[in-house]
């Protein structure tokens, strides 16, 4: 499973914010500024902060409130700039041999998670086989 953060606003300068806050990892984008030729510009600035890979759903869980704990400082100040952030789970679906198990959020988790304003996106991408 894949996991990533991201957080974003449409007043908001996300290098700033991770220089101020030492956050290493992540990339970027910028309101008005097209990040593929083609695409249209987002309406957001934001970064993408990418967390370690997980083999099961109670291991992403355990990633995810780690990742929150430790950086406590930092989700309440995106809380007070009105920033949007959340929280991505990628699984891999496709043949029955890589077939993603379940992946359970318990209501703890669940509130945890609304505690810091933090929103819980789950994505489906298509294995390799």
């Amino acid at each position: 499973m894949f996991i990533v953060y991201r957080a974003s606003g449409a007043d908001f300068d996300p290098q700033q914010f991770a220089a101020t806050y030492k956050l290493d990892r992540c990339s970027f984008w910028l309101r008005w500024e097209p990040n593929r030729p083609g695409k249209s510009a987002p309406q957001t600035s934001g970064f993408r902060l990418p967390l370690p890979d997980a083999k099961t759903g109670p291991e992403a869980v355990l990633l995810i409130r780690t990742f929150i704990k430790g950086g406590e400082d930092w989700l309440e100040a995106l809380i007070g700039q009105g920033v949007h952030s959340e929280v991505d789970v990628g699984l891999t679906v496709g043949s029955e041999a890589t077939f993603t198990a379940s992946v359970t959020f318990d209501p703890s988790f669940l509130g945890e998670l609304a505690r810091h304003q933090i929103g819980l996106v789950c994505s489906a991408y298509p294995s390799s086989d």
